[in-house]
């Protein structure tokens, strides 16, 4: 069980140095894990969410303050159906995603599905062996469309700066300041 603790800790690493999750994240159950790796990443469903995160970039350029409400509520606490629930509650959010044929479940299931594929691809580079329950499917998926990938994690980045209250012209705080240690 140590293996998975580990691979685990590396999935949320990687999500936060995406940025990708900036204002939400989730306590992701086996449930969870297993309906992420039962989701297939596709051609048609990665130009979905490459759309969906641009109309999201778009969204939290007009509209700045968009995620404020969020990051103060804490959405990061939420479980997983609390964290579509909450996407789907951003007025403007669930619009900007639902644009390009994609619905919130799908964008959330493809962003960790796309996590545990790049995650997959860095343990067998490594010379290690995928652990128990990995979607291989993904795994080969992410490898044969990593440069395509890659060009996602930056629109993620980009969107995951907005999502934070942070521009490129911007030098705000990651956080805003509260009085909790």
């Amino acid at each position: 069980m140590g293996k998975t603790n580990y691979f685990f800790t590396f999935y949320f690493a990687l999500i936060f140095s995406v940025g990708a999750l900036s204002v939400a994240s989730a306590d992701i159950s086996e449930k969870d894990v297993q309906e992420i790796n039962q989701y297939r990443l596709t051609e048609k469903a990665m130009g979905q969410f490459g759309q969906s995160t641009k109309n999201l970039i778009e969204l939290s350029q007009t509209k700045p303050d968009i995620f404020k409400d969020a990051r103060k509520n804490k959405i990061a606490e939420e479980d997983f159906a609390g964290l579509i629930d909450a996407y789907e509650k951003i007025p403007g959010v669930k619009n900007a995603i639902e644009k390009s044929g994609m619905s919130v479940h799908d964008y959330v299931y493809f962003e960790f599905a796309m996590v545990y594929g790049e995650t997959g691809n860095l343990v067998l580079k490594s010379g290690g062996t995928l652990p128990e329950g990995f979607s291989k499917e993904n795994v080969a998926f992410y490898r044969s469309h990593e440069a395509d990938f890659k060009k996602l994690v930056a629109d993620l980045k980009t969107f995951g700066d907005f999502a934070k209250g942070k521009s490129s012209d911007s030098s705000e705080d990651d956080e805003e300041t509260d009085d909790e240690p």
